[in-house]
């Protein structure tokens, strides 16, 4: 499923839920309603969410929050939508985490999307995660789990971008481990597989560098005078 449409299938399902749960208005209640509107005005949306508040607005303010970069507002707002919007809460889980690695608590990211992973193993935001939690690891120097969720990442996705991503991830993880002839060998995949696609240039940089800081190893990984190595 393309990106756009996956963001716009969990609005139109979050704002279908919020509908679903509001009040039914009179036609007598309409004028009242709509000064009220007016005169009263709208919450902000940094406010907490209260006990009586939409789990499904809660969501919607989280995701649109994240989208603003309002971290703190969209980890609030996800995490109570995570908790008290089961129809939603794979989705909620998983942009939560990303406002927690956006606003540096890359602990708190990793737990967030772990969950994710480990709960909803069958939710369509799986692999994206691997691939984010991947990066996550990478930074926190556990190398082995960044390679391994990577790869489950690459082994799941059907879609081109998320792959490209997994494989540059992966990438970065082997060479990080020491492994360059592995590492050389994914972003050469990456490379042959996806020629014009956005990771191509970056991964033809890393094979460079892999090439230039592992002479002793150089033949075993690549043939440097192949029209693959130069393009």
């Amino acid at each position: 499923m393309k990106r756009h449409h996956f963001v716009a299938m969990i609005l139109a399902v979050a704002v279908a839920l919020v509908g679903c749960g509001s009040t039914t208005v009179r036609p007598e209640d309409t004028g009242s309603a709509q000064a009220a509107k007016v005169a009263q005005p709208a919450a902000p949306i940094s406010s907490s969410p209260q006990p009586s508040s939409s789990p499904s607005q809660a969501f919607l303010d989280g995701y649109r929050a994240y989208r603003n970069h309002d971290l703190a507002t969209a980890v609030e707002r996800l995490g109570y939508a995570a908790e008290h919007f089961p129809q939603l809460a794979d989705y909620a889980l998983y942009y939560r985490g990303l406002a927690e690695r956006d606003g540096g608590d890359l602990a708190a990211s990793i737990s967030t999307l772990e969950k994710l992973v480990r709960t909803y193993p069958e939710s369509v935001t799986i692999a994206d995660a691997e691939v984010a939690l991947s990066d996550l690891y990478l930074r926190l120097m556990r190398f082995s789990e960044a390679a391994a969720i990577a790869s489950r990442a690459i082994a799941r996705t059907s879609d081109s971008k998320i792959e490209q991503s997994a494989r540059l991830a992966l990438a970065r993880a082997l060479a990080a481990k020491g492994d360059a002839r592995g590492a050389y060998h994914e972003l050469m995949t990456l490379r042959e597989q996806y020629p014009h696609g956005s990771h191509d240039s970056e991964a033809r940089n890393f094979a460079y560098s892999i090439l230039a800081t592992n002479l002793e190893v150089a033949p075993e990984v690549a043939n440097v005078n192949s029209i693959e190595h130069h393009r």
